[in-house]
């Protein structure tokens, strides 16, 4: 099968998805590790930044997406993991407000490129309002919202450069 023998982790997912990822991991006849050791073949992340995602990385471990189980899965083979690496900006949504032109073209493809959304406006999964000046109707809606995070264009930019 897809995993014969390969150590898959898992982080980031709450009990019920960790379950049900552990069975997929099972029926492809791959061993599902708790502890991430050296031996895992790859670990699978919802989450960036947690405790097991920043080992992996300094271990060189193959991060990757639920995608790429999901793909095993569906194709009953060994995907490739650089597939479906998990990226920096993995699982975030971030609108840009009141930045034009090249500098805002080059937010968006600096998001997208990392593996983040960019979205042309607040939408009820936004966990990013990046803006210059704490103004405008986006900012004003972002402010009252305890899931959205407001920052500068220098967080994104600092962010790729420090990779966390």
């Amino acid at each position: 099968m897809a995993l014969k023998g390969k150590l898959i982790c898992l982080t980031g997912f709450n009990s019920t998805e960790s379950s049900s990822l552990e069975k997929i991991i099972e029926s492809l006849e791959g061993i599902f590790s708790v502890p991430l050791t050296r031996q895992v073949y790859c670990l699978v992340s919802n989450k960036y930044g947690t405790d097991k995602h920043t080992v992996a990385t300094q271990q060189n471990i193959p991060v990757v997406t639920i995608n790429w189980i999901r793909k095993c899965y569906e194709s009953k083979t060994l995907v490739p993991t650089n597939d479906y690496a998990f990226k920096l900006f993995t699982g975030l949504i971030l609108t840009v407000s009141g930045i034009y032109g090249s500098a805002r073209i080059a937010l968006v493809d600096a998001v997208n490129s990392y593996g983040g959304v960019c979205t042309s406006g607040l939408i009820d999964e936004t966990t990013h309002l990046i803006c210059l000046e704490a103004v405008g109707e986006k900012y004003d809606v972002a402010k009252t919202l305890s899931t959205i995070k407001i920052v500068k264009p220098e967080w994104l930019y600092d962010s790729i450069k420090a990779n966390r």
